[in-house]
């Protein structure tokens, strides 16, 4: 895999790429949710959370769907909305603001890499919940973490895994998704890990399904 150009401000100031587009895990993460996608009704709405400058987007759309996508920095949507200006993009901020859509706007939430980029997982997942119809789904991935991989991260790739440029803020194992996925309204239907051995996966990928909403008088407006 060769060197990728480093497109937006932030990516040239870090040296770090925000969307590594050849790297197998993203690779398969993609295949893994397009595979799902191809088996939700045509015309249905999809959302993209980081979507970056929307090249899975525009997947979406060439598949046939009703595609939408969300990023927190603006460069990245501007791009976005100038390459394929027939999908709706909007700049987002997940760690402080609601997503801008109406309550059960979406039949499917895809989230792939970027829950762990999110400090505020209070209004990450209830916002997921609001504009995700019941019975929609939600689909996310996530580098996996566990004991055995900490230690092994402790003592081979400690630098390079807590850069502190890195905007990698949550590190969720197993246990710790299916807990937060089952408190904020959603059932686990399936799970696969991607790349490397069990207890060493490089990724974990989750479909979930909304089966209630959130009583939102006792869902905290902070977040401490």
């Amino acid at each position: 895999m060769g060197k990728q150009e480093l497109i937006t401000t932030w990516e040239k100031w870090t040296g770090l790429t925000e969307y590594t587009k050849d790297y197998h895990i993203t690779t398969k993460r993609k295949k893994a949710f397009l595979d799902f996608l191809k088996t939700q009704p045509k015309g249905a709405r999809v959302l993209d959370i980081g979507c970056y400058v929307g090249d899975v987007v525009n997947e979406f759309h060439s598949l046939g769907f009703d595609a939408y996508g969300v990023d927190i920095v603006g460069e990245s949507i501007s791009l976005a909305t100038k390459k394929y200006p027939h999908s709706t993009f909007k700049v987002a901020d997940l760690n402080e603001g609601a997503l801008p859509f109406e309550d059960g706007f979406f039949d499917v939430i895809w989230a792939g890499d970027i829950i762990e980029h999110v400090y505020n997982t209070i209004n990450l997942f209830s916002q997921f919940n609001r504009v995700l119809k019941k019975g929609g789904h939600l689909v996310c991935s996530t580098p996996y973490h566990g004991t055995l991989k900490f230690m092994v991260i402790a003592l081979v790739d400690m630098k390079r895994h807590f850069h502190p440029e890195h905007p990698h803020v949550r590190y969720y194992t197993n246990k710790s998704l299916r807990m937060i996925l089952h408190k904020y309204g959603f059932e686990v239907k399936s799970e696969k890990y991607l790349g490397r051995v069990p207890m060493l996966s490089n990724n974990m990928f989750f479909v979930s399904k909304k089966v209630r909403e959130l009583e939102w008088g006792r869902v905290p407006k902070t977040f401490h």
